[in-house]
């Protein structure tokens, strides 16, 4: 019962996310419906919680959403009739391998993580209780607040726990819907992935192994079926805004647009590291637009000349109108304007064994050389660039918050390192997925300039 809730909703942000793009684009057709429609939906559904939140408004006003609903159908429809065969037969075999993920993985089970159900779940518990724009703090003040209720999660981002809340509403006490919603929505996901790599010219092997790479992932499986974190739900987003990134810088299309500002729009809404990723992507934007092949080793080689002259100079400071310039391994300073550590945190043995000796991500993180040659050596479509040019400074982003920053102390667990690289795990995948696809077409001895 609660799995036909779980697809019904799906159902529901298919419709919405095409209506959505139907409104506010007055040159729609339906071969601009592309699947990621329902997590369009989805986002518009929380962006709308989100301002009755703010507004004090009763959750009915969701109703008028309805007309858009039923004017959204033939579209939908219209759009099935489309398809082709091959997209059909591997819809079919992703349906399969649900089915056997449903009957063996068991994705009703009850949520179990502690830290969730004192948290994102109780929040959605404590809406249905006194509403949605209900107050909530997470310190003392509640007990000489009358208005306030106590969260622990009171300041983190409400995407998560507004799922548990359409759960919730929906009759769902136990929340086995949003532990459907959790595998029916990443299995859609690698559905996505598997059709555009269908598009670039894979054949049937690289896309078999491409399946088993995105659902074999020990850690991200976990996070899959042991639902109560968001950790999931972002890295989903990441990827669906990558890619929406990539097809914007295709075709400047007001559909194109519209995705991908509310993919963006959705990072922040399940976790803080949201608005870096987000940061990230505009940068990632700004620099594949100026940094062609022979930038890339200007870039590389100028690092390079940096950590040389870094490990083998001694202290140099130099003294100009009473500021001092100090540069030396352990840290450089410009007057009181600015410093910076140099020396890297003792953190080395637990970001690496995370990556390649815990059985997290199998030899995934192995290829991780092979992804930047890739990045650096092969000439690439200008709307394929953003993809691998937001990896590379994302990764620089991972090594430098663990490495250089007071985030090392989390490291130590090593859990803060796994949840982060989870988030990046299928943009990794799927450009390691570009790699092979490349060698399979030989294009690999193509000029690069």
């Amino acid at each position: 019962m609660m799995l036909l809730i779980a697809i019904f909703v799906i159902l529901l942000w298919s419709l919405l996310g095409t209506a959505f793009l139907r409104v506010f684009d007055n040159k729609f057709s339906d071969s601009a419906i592309n699947g990621f429609e329902i997590f369009i939906g989805m986002g518009i559904m929380l962006h709308a919680l989100n301002v009755i939140q703010w507004l004090d408004l009763n959750i009915s006003i969701l109703l008028v959403f309805l007309p858009l609903l039923m004017a959204a159908l033939p579209s939908l429809w219209r759009k099935l009739k489309l398809l082709r065969n091959h997209n059909w037969l591997l819809f079919g075999v992703m349906v399969f391998l649900y089915l056997v993920y449903w009957l063996f993985l068991k994705p009703e089970m009850p949520l179990i993580a502690w830290d969730s159900w004192l948290g994102w779940e109780l929040k959605a518990k404590q809406w249905l209780s006194h509403g949605l724009s209900v107050e909530m703090v997470s310190s003392v003040q509640w007990l000489s607040d009358k208005a306030a209720v106590f969260n622990v999660t009171a300041e983190y981002p409400d995407g998560l726990p507004l799922l548990y809340y359409i759960g919730q509403v929906l009759g769902d006490e136990n929340n086995q819907v949003l532990g459907y919603l959790y595998g029916l929505c990443y299995f859609w996901l690698v559905y996505l992935v598997l059709l555009r790599l269908h598009q670039a010219g894979a054949d049937w092997v690289l896309t078999v192994c491409a399946t088993i790479l995105f659902l074999c992932m020990p850690l991200l499986n976990n996070h899959i079926n042991l639902q109560g974190y968001a950790d999931i739900w972002l890295s989903m987003l990441l990827l669906l805004a990558v890619l929406a990134l990539s097809e914007w810088n295709k075709r400047h299309t007001v559909t194109n647009g519209i995705r991908l500002a509310l993919l963006l729009s959705m990072l922040p809404l399940f976790k803080t590291e949201g608005w870096v990723w987000l940061g990230l992507m505009l940068l990632a934007q700004l620099v594949s637009k100026f940094l062609i092949r022979k930038h890339r080793w200007y870039v590389l080689s100028l690092v390079a000349l940096f950590l040389t002259v870094w490990f083998f100079i001694g202290t140099w400071s130099f003294s100009w109108a009473g500021r001092t310039v100090v540069i030396s391994q352990e840290f450089i300073k410009f007057g009181s304007v600015f410093e910076m550590l140099l020396m890297p945190a003792p953190v080395a043995n637990e970001v690496f064994t995370g990556l390649f000796l815990q059985n997290n991500w199998g030899f995934l993180w192995y290829f991780l050389p092979f992804v930047v040659l890739f990045w650096l050596l092969v000439k690439h479509p200008k709307h394929e660039q953003v993809t691998q040019t937001f990896f590379v400074l994302s990764f620089t982003a991972f090594l430098f918050l663990f490495f250089f920053t007071g985030a090392s102390q989390w490291a130590e667990n090593y859990t803060a390192v796994n949840r982060i690289v989870l988030q990046l795990v299928p943009v990794f995948m799927y450009l390691l997925t570009q790699v092979f696809v490349v060698w399979q077409q030989k294009r690999v001895g193509e000029p690069t300039l």
